[in-house]
C-alpha cells in the first residue's frame, strides 16, 4: 500500500527512542505534486464562480 500526501512510515526495526509511538517521516519524491494535488486546482473555476454569485448578490 503506498502512503498517502508523501508521507512514509519507519519499520519497527529502525525506531530507537520509543517503540510504542510512529515516527514519521516526509518522502521526497512527488511531494510537490502531491501538495499540488492537495490544492486542487481544477475546482478553482467553480469555486471563483460560487464567490461571484454571493459577492454579486449582496448589493
Amino acid at each position: 500500500m503506498k502512503p498517502k500526501f508523501g508521507i512514509k512510515i519507519k519499520p519497527e526495526s529502525t525506531r530507537v527512542s520509543n517503540p510504542n509511538s510512529a515516527e514519521v517521516t516526509p518522502e521526497k519524491s512527488g511531494e510537490i505534486g502531491d501538495i499540488i494535488k492537495l490544492l486542487r486546482p481544477h475546482q478553482w473555476t467553480k469555486n471563483l464562480f460560487c464567490l461571484a454569485g454571493v459577492i454579486f448578490g449582496v448589493g
